[in-house]
């Protein structure tokens, strides 16, 4: 039995009946080539579904859970982050530990099951759906799940074009004012060369800022003829297009951006070069990743 909250229906939550399936975890690269994480939901989720929720727009609230949902009760949240991940599957897609995209499916009968997708407003149009979407129907195929359905708003465009974007043959009705959406999960030719088009766009996008910066950071040591000085000069003599920074302890006559320390630099930075021992290397990376 269960109870419906805010027009979502919320069951007895049961342990999960399984472990947790590690190898579903993946760094992926999204279509602008920035990365993400994807792995399943865990219950010490809880208060990142909430901050996750909250920050989405109404229209996206709605478009979810056709209904207006201003903020998940407890109860909901216990139902999405408790999962068995077999019959009740969840992967989140994270950033920086925060999440930015969550994918479901519930098995509603033998090899198939009905799934929802859920992007953050901030990153939409990042092909995070997408990758989503790709990463589920894995994890669905492991156990056993050959079919996905879903019920989609008209309005939903973004939604249906992820379906049909990735490569399946999807069949679609409608009924009572909602899309219902049908494709099996199996493994295509066609497919399979939409992912890897798909993954070739994105890995080329991820290379750009590493090839072609707008802008970089150098972070070296005070000694002038270090690694980290003379790239350093090579970039300013190379007039580089774009700007360059430098963080002490680094000579500041080597470039007129020079700066204390990273929180100083308010742009964006494309490109950081590091050379510190490697006792600091790990502090200055997680710098650089704030």
């Amino acid at each position: 039995m269960g109870e419906a909250y805010g027009g979502v229906r919320v069951a007895v939550v049961a342990e999960p009946a399984q472990g947790y399936p590690a190898h579903w975890e993946a760094d992926v690269v999204l279509a602008d080539g920035g990365v993400a994480h994807v792995r399943p939901i865990q219950p010490q989720d809880g208060p990142a579904l909430h901050a996750f929720h909250d920050a989405q727009s109404p229209e996206s609230v709605y478009l979810r859970f056709f209904a207006p949902l201003p903020h998940l009760s407890q109860a909901e949240v216990a139902r999405f982050t408790h999962v068995d991940h077999v019959t009740r599957v969840a992967l989140v897609a994270t950033l920086n530990e925060a999440i930015v995209g969550v994918a479901r499916y519930d098995q509603i009968r033998p090899g198939t099951a009905e799934v929802a997708f859920n992007v953050s407003d901030a990153h939409q149009g990042r092909g995070l759906g997408t990758v989503l979407l790709e990463h589920l129907a894995a994890a669905a195929r492991e156990r056993g799940i050959t079919r996905f359905v879903a019920e989609v708003l008209p309005q939903n465009r973004r939604m249906i074009t992820v379906f049909t974007a990735a490569g399946y043959e999807v069949r679609s009705g409608y009924d009572d004012g909602v899309i219902e959406l049908e494709f099996d999960i199996a493994p295509s030719e066609h497919s399979a060369q939409v992912r890897e088009s798909r993954e070739h766009r994105a890995e080329a996008r991820s290379m750009h800022a590493l090839l072609h910066p707008a802008s970089v950071v150098v972070l070296g040591s005070a000694d002038p003829a270090s690694l980290g000085a003379r790239v350093l000069q090579n970039l300013v003599a190379g007039r580089l297009r774009g700007v360059v920074h430098a963080v002490d302890p680094l000579p500041r006559d080597l470039c007129s951006h020079a700066h204390t320390d990273l929180g100083q630099i308010s742009a964006p930075v494309d490109l950081a070069v590091v050379d510190v021992p490697a006792e600091a290397a790990e502090q200055v990376i997680r710098d650089c990743a704030a």
